[in-house]
């Protein structure tokens, strides 16, 4: 199986007519393990080629990763008002380049064809986010067409593709760990974990009690894992899954016993945008932490914690416990 996908790449001025470019990955998913390597097969259609004289010079296939962050411009305009705006960045850290002087035609199909492969080293952060939304961490293969003067090549349209660094968690056996707090009414949540360290699609189970002895109502017990990102100094926070103890619910015992399962999904949901809809499928980035660059040292961390939430009735009664976890994709 293999992703079949067509790009316009080149227009031809004073016309509405586009080269158009058909790209065919060698697998069916454009999911990719560091240390992997990107390939497949660009396929130029050569009728265009003939018809409008076009001579493909040179083409271009290239691997980047870059991250996206936000900053905040301030200017003052001549009646002393002050203005903020908000200036988004991109900036790489890895870059891979084919170049091709010259296509292959193909017999028969009518097409110059540039097969290309492209190399992800072994030590890479992993795609964080969404491509199209800041901040991000993201990895794209795009291709652009050199030819003659009165033709223009268009704005280069990448694939997107996911990039997972293989991380490994050790195996060795760890104590529990024990987590607790309470809030200004006494109701206390004590509990225990049997270890801090996961791998993907394993779930995390933790026995826990609620001590109340003032029987103030609590309306509900949450649990989440959350991810925490640190994108060149700009933040990012996703609540990956969520669960709700349905024996805490709207009880006020003196004493609840109970346990909670969340398992940690390989990809999960998000929505593109608040107004616009629809959703995306985004695979789950392992704890990490990444320096490097092109231009200058880029800082990436990947993070999560899990976040139990306890919901009392009254003004300020909540509470929450923020245990740090570790998330890779391998025992080793």
């Amino acid at each position: 199986m293999s992703v079949i996908l067509t790009r316009s790449i080149l227009s031809i001025m004073g016309n509405k007519t586009s080269q158009y470019a058909t790209y065919k990955f060698d697998r069916d998913q454009l999911f990719y393990w560091c240390g992997e390597v990107v390939s497949g097969t660009a396929y130029v259609s050569s009728a265009s080629v003939d018809e409008y004289k076009i001579k493909p010079e040179k083409m271009y296939v290239e691997l980047i990763g870059e991250i996206g962050y936000t900053g905040t411009s301030t200017t003052t305009d001549s009646e002393g008002n002050t203005h903020h705006q908000t200036e988004y960045y991109s900036e790489p850290f890895y870059v891979q380049t084919i170049t091709y002087t010259n296509g292959v035609k193909e017999d028969g199909d009518g097409q110059f064809i540039y097969p290309f492969q492209l190399p992800l080293a072994h030590h890479l952060p992993p795609s964080v986010g969404q491509p199209t939304l800041y901040p991000h961490v993201r990895y794209s293969v795009s291709v652009s067409l050199n030819s003659k003067k009165w033709f223009k090549a268009d704005k280069k349209q990448p694939f997107y593709i996911t990039v997972l660094p293989r991380v490994p968690v050790p195996s060795v056996f760890s104590l529990p760990t024990i987590y607790g707090n309470q809030n200004r009414k006494q109701v206390s949540l004590k509990g225990t974990m049997p270890k801090l360290n996961y791998i993907l699609l394993e779930t995390i189970t933790s026995s826990f009690e609620i001590v109340n002895p003032n029987r103030v109502l609590i309306k509900q017990i949450a649990v989440s894992l959350i991810e925490l990102d640190r994108i060149s100094g700009e933040n990012r926070t996703n609540c990956v899954v969520e669960i709700i103890s349905s024996a805490t619910m709207n009880k006020n015992n003196e004493k609840i016993n109970d346990t909670f399962s969340i398992q940690i999904p390989a990809s999960y949901e998000m929505v593109k945008h608040p107004h616009t809809g629809g959703k995306d499928q985004l695979y789950l980035a392992p704890s990490f932490q990444f320096n490097g660059g092109i231009r200058r040292p880029l800082d990436i961390t990947v993070q999560y914690q899990l976040k139990i939430e306890v919901k009392c009735e009254g003004f300020r009664k909540d509470f929450d416990v923020q245990i740090p976890i570790t998330i890779g994709t391998e025992i080793c």
